[in-house]
């Protein structure tokens, strides 16, 4: 079952460094089983505080999301945007297709 990784960006930190986080952290991603649908594109928050981007990933499954989040390339990646700004990181589960 497909799984969603969503990134969400409350407060950034710094600019530069979240550039450097995208510019190491991407790669990895590229070589993952996963598929951007959305990266940090216009969005209008209905509810709730405001977002400086938010990051939507989907995985084959959550053994996969899981792999690339944990590896240890990404984790260097993570390091940097930890640094870079302060972010909510969630899986949730898809809709079984029929």
């Amino acid at each position: 079952m497909a799984v969603y990784m969503l990134f969400l960006k409350h407060e950034t930190f710094d600019e530069a460094l979240l550039a450097d986080y995208v510019a190491k952290g991407l790669p990895t991603f590229e070589r993952s089983e996963g598929t951007a649908l959305a990266f940090n594109g216009e969005h209008t928050v209905l509810e709730g505080d405001p977002l400086d981007g938010i990051v939507v990933l989907r995985f084959p499954s959550k053994d996969d999301a899981m792999q690339w989040f944990d590896s240890p390339e990404y984790q260097e990646a993570a390091k940097i945007r930890k640094q870079a700004a302060r972010f909510s990181v969630m899986i949730v589960e898809g809709l079984e297709e029929q």
